[in-house]
């Protein structure tokens, strides 16, 4: 069995758009749904938190650095043969100063802590995907988001995707752009709809199913 891990944000742990706070159930989100189509010989594992950034501690919310949780997440789901990270937008908040190049610097620091972790098969390394969040809509900025995150980073996630695209080929790892396949809710403007989860599973599926055949090898 080939184990996949998740490890993202909102959009991965289920924020329903726009009904502050709910949660779409494992079935729904792209998680679950990509476990139904990649079968029982794989396991996906979901690790989505809300307002995970890639290297930051939020000093308003505090617990929400990517890099300072995924050495024991790693850990504890080893061995693991693919980690498909999806960050990045939580970073846009204007409390942080980042702009989509530092984004993309930021994370390499995830990806290299993933490629030396020990934390595949034999004490390998794990493949990794890299898949660039939704932008984020102009109507963000009709809800408590928009004014948490600041009026810049509706400009500043134009650029995520070829950032994060930049740290892929120059790490030499897989890459998606999850705005190829889907788009957040208007209801909104950061997260999936049901629609929009379904839809980003169907895309990675055959993508995740590429990399596990060449872990195989």
């Amino acid at each position: 069995m080939k184990n996949v891990l998740c490890y993202g944000d909102s959009n991965t742990w289920g924020y329903i758009p726009g009904k502050g706070g709910e949660r779409y159930d494992w079935k729904t989100r792209w998680t679950g749904r990509l476990q139904d189509l990649l079968g029982d010989d794989c396991h996906v594992i979901e690790e989505g938190l809300n307002s995970r950034t890639t290297v930051f501690d939020d000093p308003v919310k505090g617990y929400k650095s990517g890099l300072a949780y995924l050495p024991p997440c790693l850990a504890s789901h080893k061995p693991l043969d693919l980690v498909i990270v999806m960050l990045g937008t939580n970073d846009l908040h204007e409390r942080f100063g980042m702009n989509a190049y530092n984004v993309g610097e930021a994370m390499k620091r995830l990806v290299e802590e993933i490629l030396h972790s020990g934390c595949g098969a034999d004490g390998k390394a794990p493949a990794v995907l890299l898949v660039s969040p939704v932008r984020i809509l102009e109507t963000v900025m009709d809800n408590f988001i928009g004014q948490e995150m600041g009026a810049s980073c509706v400009e500043k996630s134009r650029g995520l995707s070829q950032q994060i695209k930049r740290i892929a080929d120059l790490e030499g790892i897989s890459f998606f752009d999850a705005e190829s396949a889907v788009c957040a809710d208007p209801a909104d403007g950061v997260h999936m709809n049901s629609d929009a989860h379904a839809a980003l599973a169907g895309a990675l599926c055959p993508v995740v199913q590429k990399i596990l055949r060449n872990v195989s090898k």
